[in-house]
């Protein structure tokens, strides 16, 4: 017998044993560190650029931000913050009108809708009132209402009462509505204003709207904690129509038969099934 060769054979094959156990406990070790791995969680809020101010959360140039503009907060994160604040408002109409009501009416004249329902929610107490003003009188913004048992102006339906309070907002910014006058100091608010002079900020109604220094800051507070509602008025599927429609507006694009093929099969596959319910931030601007 060749004892030298079964001896080179028998290393050789414990030298290739050892080898393969090894790969077997690096593979182990391979599977028991990727049971370690934490995905990151999705977000369900709209994150805003703020920082905290004694007791008020505000935007971080909150004093520059204007009456007019596009609003940031969406309907759904309006309705959201009402019905977590209180469920069961004092109006005439329900949560989701009344949110829808503002949203109109501020659009028609160009007003931030999300900031003039704020100041709403500041003026009768998230709708609970229990002051002069009661609920029945549609007055959502403190109209004529000057205090000592005065009750100020009444209308007869929430539209007309968040449309007159859409008026004082444009008297205060020297502009004219674009709707018939409802609000009865509109006149009289526009005039005072001519002459001090017109203010084009939100932080301009400290003092002049109300006495207190810090009542923009508590509106500004409120459509912060409306921001960190869950917004579900924007799918995916409207991302994708409204980018194709601008697209197709500006000529920048022309889509073929194929490419649009494409696209409505991506969404129908995948984005419509993973992403529609999906919150959807909101692009913001400068100014707030």
């Amino acid at each position: 017998m060749n004892f030298k060769k079964i001896g080179v054979l028998f290393l050789s094959a414990l030298v290739l044993n050892f080898m393969f156990n090894a790969t077997d406990v690096d593979a182990q070790k391979k599977k028991v560190d990727l049971k370690k791995i934490t995905l990151p969680k999705k977000t369900a809020t709209t994150k805003s650029s703020s920082k905290s101010t004694g007791n008020f959360k505000l935007p971080n140039n909150y004093k520059t931000v204007t009456i007019f503009g596009d609003s940031l907060a969406s309907q759904s994160q309006a309705v959201a913050l009402l019905k977590a604040s209180n469920p069961n408002p004092r109006l005439t109409c329900s949560i989701d009108e009344i949110v829808k009501i503002y949203w109109e009416e501020a659009g028609k004249e160009g007003v931030r809708a999300d900031l003039a329902f704020s100041q709403a929610l500041v003026e009768t107490g998230f709708f609970k009132y229990g002051g002069d003003v009661k609920h029945t009188q549609n007055n959502f913004c403190g109209l004529a209402a000057t205090g000592g048992g005065v009750k100020g102006a009444s209308f007869k339906t929430a539209r007309i009462g968040a449309r007159a309070h859409i008026q004082h907002l444009l008297a205060y910014g020297g502009k004219k509505p674009k709707t018939a006058i409802v609000n009865p100091r509109y006149q009289t608010a526009f005039n005072i204003r001519k002459e001090r002079g017109f203010i084009h900020n939100w932080s301009g109604l400290n003092g002049t709207w109300a006495m207190g220094s810090n009542y923009s800051e508590k509106i500004f507070d409120v459509q912060q904690r409306m921001l960190e509602q869950e917004n579900k008025d924007v799918s995916f599927r409207d991302i994708i129509k409204a980018e194709r429609a601008e697209k197709k507006r500006n000529k920048k694009e022309v889509e073929t038969p194929e490419t649009t093929s494409v696209i409505d099969k991506a969404i129908e596959e995948g984005a419509e099934k993973n992403l529609s319910t999906e919150p959807v931030e909101r692009v913001r601007g400068n100014e707030a």
